[in-house]
């Protein structure tokens, strides 16, 4: 059966176009994620208005951080970044060289974040379901919350995504934050997929 997939996106004013929004001064809900909060830049550097190839953009242009957090899934351009690994001050990770990162129009960057959470709980994933993960391989690194070894990554990666099908898997996309809207619209996606999935098995 294939899996389908809820995707977190960042609020976006503009259709989630490739293009930056209409006003980011005033988007406070893209915010509540930590790494826009933390990277975003609304007056002081100048901002690229689009993505239209595939060509990284030099470093006097301000890519928009929300470019990292899917907010481009609807546009119709290829987009492109280099990313630079977090950990590369650490002896272990000194050797990982910057990446250069292309996502085709109408995509998404999706990240299995519960699954990559270091957590020996009964709930983590990595306990419930074969991914192969090795505690003993992992390195103290940073917060020491996140799964960092490229073994362990590559394992839980390929488990996660071994059923999600093309042109039948279904992705949800969410807002943490939605302008006027109190609560999180995560909760509501569990049940979307859980109707598509019986649906489909009907």
């Amino acid at each position: 059966m294939a899996q389908h997939l809820s995707i977190r996106v960042p609020w976006h004013d503009n259709g989630w176009n490739g293009h930056v929004c209409n006003n980011p001064k005033c988007n406070q809900a893209c915010r509540v994620l930590k790494n826009i909060a933390a990277a975003r830049s609304d007056q002081n550097r100048k901002q690229c208005n689009q993505y239209a190839s595939d060509k990284v953009l030099t470093n006097d242009v301000f890519v928009p951080p929300c470019f990292t957090e899917s907010g481009m899934f609807m546009s119709e351009h290829r987009t492109a970044d280099i990313r630079k690994h977090p950990y590369v001050f650490d002896i272990n990770y000194k050797h990982v060289q910057p990446t250069k990162v292309v996502s085709v129009p109408y995509s998404f960057l999706a990240t299995p974040y519960k699954w990559t959470l270091r957590d020996d709980s009964r709930e983590s994933p990595n306990e419930r379901f074969y991914t192969q993960f090795d505690e003993s391989i992992e390195k103290k690194v940073g917060s020491n919350n996140w799964v960092s070894n490229g073994i362990n990554q590559k394992n839980i990666f390929e488990y996660f995504y071994e059923n999600v099908v093309p042109n039948e898997s279904v992705i949800v996309a969410y807002a943490k934050a939605v302008p006027f809207i109190d609560v999180t619209l995560h909760n509501k996606t569990d049940g979307i997929l859980q109707n598509i999935a019986d649906d489909k098995a009907a």
